[in-house]
């Protein structure tokens, strides 16, 4: 407000941190928490039927809630308990199978494209491998400057080249370590046992050592 600025810290939870990872799948198996901002969740129901398999990677926590546009993102917005009533949405996925091309003849006739360099055209991939993620801004320069975003991308392309040996290796060297979430209740005895339990403890220990001299001088 005019030439004053004010910074503060809100609560935000269009920028998740998720934290929930498949353990049966390379990609997330030893992750322990990736930024995905704005993200929006992955349906299914087009895989569903088909041979392929759908493996889930990633899913938001079970404090969770979409939105559906015209929606507004204003961090100064009061977000109620009863707005995050769908956990569990699926944020990353991987796709397996046999995929089919788009265009099994070769390129469309009105495409620019120079038909004789290119390799014969495959119609179908018996063995093939997709990621799909619900946010591409994990992937920029800014979402890479999380390590654990960095380490994300990097298992999808080596598990994307099958190349899976240094997986396992990289996601164990990336640590976090959040505060777990207690209660108000707890939240209340911690911050006075913090203020009053340092004193308590001097006075306690000068009682003690009172007594000690008065039971000495009493024994003397």
């Amino acid at each position: 407000q005019g030439n004053m600025r004010f910074q503060n810290i809100v609560e935000y939870p269009y920028m998740p941190q998720v934290s929930r990872f498949n353990p049966e799948h390379l990609v997330g198996k030893d992750l322990e928490a990736v930024d995905f901002p704005f993200v929006s969740p992955l349906d299914s129901t087009r895989v569903d039927g088909t041979q392929l398999t759908f493996t889930p990677i990633c899913w938001s926590s079970d404090h969770s809630g979409l939105r559906r546009a015209p929606y507004d993102i204003s961090p100064m917005q009061k977000f109620m308990q009863a707005d995050f009533n769908q956990p569990g949405q699926i944020l990353a996925a991987a796709i397996t199978g046999s995929f089919s091309s788009a265009f099994p003849g070769g390129p469309p006739a009105d495409s620019t494209v120079n038909i004789a360099v290119l390799p014969p055209t495959l119609r179908e991939v018996a063995d093939n491998r997709l990621v799909v993620v619900g946010d591409a801004d994990c992937a920029t320069d800014n979402g890479m400057r999380n390590p654990a975003n960095a380490a994300f991308i990097m298992n999808v392309v080596d598990w994307l080249s099958q190349e899976e040996g240094l997986i396992a290796i990289r996601s164990r060297n990336v640590t976090v370590r959040p505060l777990e979430e207690v209660t108000d209740g707890n939240r209340t005895l911690i911050k006075y046992a913090n203020v009053f339990g340092p004193p308590l403890l001097v006075v306690l220990y000068g009682v003690w050592h009172w007594q000690s001299r008065r039971r000495r001088k009493a024994g003397n």
